[in-house]
């Protein structure tokens, strides 16, 4: 239904068109339209009928006979008269109200073929691509809705559309397309730096790492932030290049955009390339800046005992246990720099109390284990050991670091040596090129008398090892008690060269020379 403004505008239009040999036409439409001002529309459609009997090419009556039919929910003769309206006059706005009535009447299939119809003649329509994106999403083609939100975006810039792109990439498993899709847009200056950001943060979640780097080489050019050198330092840290992560995380923290995120991140990269003086100082900074944080602690004395500093690092440790009692790591790394200087006692009071918060610690079993091994109390060191196998029957050096302390002992006999020659050949089936095992296995063969089984797993040890002070020392014993002098004395003579303090080795090189 129109108003009186409009009916006057459509007469004089015609007019003016078509002159007056139009004039019934025109005559029975104004009848059909003030019929239906005055809500009759029986009395409307006749006269709308005549009109379009006189006139059949006009757009315009069709689709206010089309209105009428609407009006009663008579969708099918509505959608006809529409329909043919639309074939005159490919007005998007009927044709949204063709759409409309398709899906009243439950035909979205075909809601569906005339809005791609539609969108052929109204390419740049945003209200048809939402349509359209509506449609998508209802049928859950995540593909074609990604597609037609890059031509939104495309032709809006609107960044909410980007932020609805990646969730829905990241709710459907499809992120790889949304990163090519955001791709293809070229950038304008209002928001290259956006793209670029995203483009980044998505390639760096797929572990495309090349990709990120360049686009934040990109975006380093076109923003003064720091967020393309946190996000490009931590890329290159996931690839293992230490050395430019640190020289990106440094430019953020020299220009003093000091947070303890940053100072973590530049401690993993010290650490890994052990510049021990770097990360002695940051550390000592972070218990300063962060003493509620435990890890400037925990890094602190870890590089102070790489430094040799083993007294600096319990002073650190023993503050770090007061301020973090519960804190399993400072326990373990204060019991450990106790055991390197011998004092045995402390260092299985720390355990014990590491124990009492992680009661299953291997590591802790482990580092008991040779404590009580070294104080000769082997009842202690054979449970400790014998509940580390159980908790993972499938870890060959745990069975291999048994083995050889048992084949070590001077009090070992025949059955224990067994038992070392069981474990051990049960770590070499888990890991058969495992030259520390070849090496256990040898030297368990050699306390059993087995001096050929001996030679060779030693032998083979050093193939794919390469020389080692230890493995070396053993071979000599071999070829020693087989009479192989010569062999004996090379060997040993190697392994005094990788290994110029051991005095034991020096001794039988000179009873060799004797």
């Amino acid at each position: 239904m129109i108003s009186i403004k409009s009916i006057l505008f459509i007469i004089f239009s015609i007019q003016g068109l078509l002159g007056s040999s139009l004039g019934n036409a025109i005559h029975f439409f104004v009848e059909g339209e003030i019929a239906l001002l005055e809500g009759n529309e029986k009395i409307a459609l006749e006269n709308l009928h005549k009109a379009l009997k006189i006139y059949p090419h006009s757009s315009t009556i069709y689709t206010t006979i089309g209105d009428v039919y609407q009006n009663q929910n008579d969708h099918a003769n509505a959608l006809k008269n529409y329909k043919q309206a639309y074939s005159l006059n490919k007005d998007d706005l009927l044709g949204f109200k063709i759409i409309g009535l398709y899906k009243q009447m439950g035909q979205i299939n075909k809601a569906n073929i005339f809005l791609d119809q539609l969108m052929i003649v109204h390419p740049q329509s945003i209200d048809l691509l939402y349509e359209k994106a509506q449609i998508h999403f209802t049928n859950e083609n995540w593909e074609g809705l990604i597609q037609l939100y890059t031509k939104i975006y495309d032709s809006q810039r609107d960044n909410s559309i980007l932020q609805r792109m990646i969730e829905i990439g990241n709710a459907t498993d499809m992120i790889h397309m949304v990163y090519s899709e955001i791709l293809s847009i070229a950038p304008t200056k209002q928001d290259e730096v956006i793209i670029l950001e995203i483009l980044s943060q998505i390639a760096y979640s797929l572990e495309e790492f090349h990709d990120a780097i360049s686009h934040l080489a990109s975006l380093k050019k076109v923003v003064n932030s720091d967020e393309p050198y946190l996000l490009l330092g931590n890329i290159l840290m996931k690839m293992g290049n230490y050395q430019d992560a640190k020289l990106n995380f440094q430019y953020v923290y020299e220009g003093g955009s000091i947070n303890f995120e940053i100072m973590r991140a530049l401690l993993i990269c010290y650490s890994n390339l052990n510049e021990i003086q770097n990360e002695i100082t940051l550390s000592k900074s972070m218990m300063a800046l962060y003493p509620e944080e435990s890890l400037g602690f925990e890094s602190h004395a870890l590089s102070l005992l790489e430094n040799g500093m083993i007294s600096d690092a319990i002073s650190t440790l023993l503050i770090g246990k007061v301020k973090f009692p519960q804190n399993f790591s400072i326990l373990f790394y204060l019991g450990s720099s106790y055991k390197e200087i011998g004092q045995k006692d402390d260092a299985l009071i720390e355990f014990e109390l590491a124990l009492k918060l992680q009661p299953e610690s291997a590591i802790i079993w482990h580092s008991m284990a040779l404590i009580y091994e070294d104080l000769n109390q082997y009842a202690s060191s054979d449970s400790l050991f014998s509940m580390i196998i159980a908790s993972d029957e499938y870890n060959p050096m745990d069975m291999n670091d048994y083995a050889y302390i048992i084949s070590q002992r001077e009090s070992s006999t025949i059955k224990d040596l067994e038992f070392a020659l069981t474990l051990a050949e049960k770590a070499i089936a888990l890991d058969p090129k495992n030259s520390m095992i070849m090496d256990t296995l040898g030297w368990v063969y050699f306390q059993l008398g087995e001096t050929n089984l001996a030679l060779k797993y030693l032998e083979s040890s050093i193939q794919i090892s390469g020389d080692n002070s230890v493995i070396l020392e053993h071979l000599g014993d071999v070829y020693f008690k087989m009479g192989k002098f010569k062999k004996a004395q090379d060997s040993f003579n190697k392994a005094v060269i990788l290994s110029p303090t051991n005095a034991k080795l020096k001794l039988k090189l000179e009873f060799l020379h004797e």
